[in-house]
């Protein structure tokens, strides 16, 4: 449950709940940004990580900066394996197509990139936008059913996927919010890959500033292709 609290009875009774359930019930651990939650391979699922998916990062906004700074924050759980089926790293639920009037939202670009970038990590793919409005499931409705980008991120052959290149400049990502203004630093450009098996390789390069770059995957760079030219 969120709140950061780890109650070993409630995750017994909810790992309990998914057995005894007649449908698929998924529970993750919403704890709050104070806490991170460190999941233990070398223990049974039961006891090394009771829940199905677990937040990295804090509540996320659909607001660009927002977006990066959440996505940056499931590197670390990349790094060390410790994101895997049974046990995803989860930099909370997408913000595509979400609109409010009171804040900002993301553009068809930003929009895309979240997706894409969600996709490549492994990330659940939880939609939270406004799915009885018709018109907003039609502006987005090309992304969120891109069957190719959903086979990435179903895929697993013990690669999560993750960030493997990133610029040295970078930049300051502006959010502005109620409570005042918020600034994300992250790389200019970063570069992520995924192994799909059967010598397939995905690769999302992201362009974090607003004029248009030259970006280029090398192919030496890239972890697990074994194809160099």
């Amino acid at each position: 449950g969120c709140g950061g609290n780890y109650d070993p009875n409630l995750v017994k009774f909810n790992r309990k709940l998914t057995e005894m359930a007649d449908r698929p019930i998924l529970v993750e651990n919403c704890h709050s940004d104070s806490v991170q939650y460190k999941p233990d391979r070398t223990k049974p699922p039961s006891e090394g990580c009771p829940y199905h998916f677990y937040r990295t990062s804090r509540d996320i906004r659909p607001h660009y900066a927002s977006v990066m700074s959440n996505l940056a924050s499931v590197h670390q759980y990349y790094e060390k394996n410790e994101t895997y089926p049974g046990c995803w790293a989860y930099p909370d639920m997408l913000q595509v197509g979400v609109f409010h009037h009171d804040q900002p939202h993301l553009d068809m670009r930003e929009t895309r990139s979240h997706f894409g970038a969600w996709a490549i990590v492994s990330s659940p793919l939880v939609l939270s936008h406004d799915v009885n409005d018709d018109d907003v499931t039609d502006l987005i409705w090309d992304v969120i059913s891109n069957r190719e980008a959903i086979a990435i991120n179903q895929a697993y052959i013990g690669d999560s996927g993750g960030l493997y290149n990133w610029s040295k400049k970078n930049v300051d990502l502006v959010q502005e919010l109620k409570a005042g203004t918020d600034i994300v630093t992250v790389p200019a450009r970063q570069y992520f890959s995924k192994l799909l098996g059967g010598g397939k390789v995905a690769v999302l390069l992201m362009n974090c500033i607003e004029d248009s770059v030259f970006m280029q995957a090398i192919f030496s760079d890239i972890p697990g292709l074994k194809c160099k030219h």
